[in-house]
């Protein structure tokens, strides 16, 4: 999957309509030169939307490596639910996880999803 249609899946994921300025500003092209723009944008909830998508275009990209370099296994600590020291962690394996931890009550009450 290309970079674009990355953003347009993670936007579709996200709930955030393409309108939301972290949409618009991530769908542009080049992610490198838009993240400086999207860690800028104020007011706070304008970044709590961003985060919420970057959290779904990663989590694309990461279950795109996962079925190219990991499908038969792999020792990445982040794949296998444990941090560095050994200890079991919880992973978001799935995207209504994420979604739960990505979307703050806040958001939802202003109708800023």
């Amino acid at each position: 999957m290309s970079q674009g249609l990355d953003a347009a899946e993670g936007i579709r994921r996200s709930g955030l309509r393409p309108t939301h300025t972290p949409s618009v500003l991530v769908g542009r092209g080049r992610i490198d030169e838009q993240l400086g723009k999207v860690a800028e944008l104020t007011p706070r909830h304008e970044r709590i939307k961003a985060f919420r998508l970057l959290i779904h275009i990663l989590g694309l990209a990461d279950a795109r490596r996962r079925e190219r370099f990991c499908a038969d296994g792999c020792s990445h600590e982040w794949h296998q639910g444990r941090h560095a020291d050994g200890i079991a962690g919880a992973t978001m394996s799935c995207a209504s996880d994420i979604q739960v931890v990505a979307r703050p009550d806040q958001d939802a009450r202003n109708g800023d999803v």
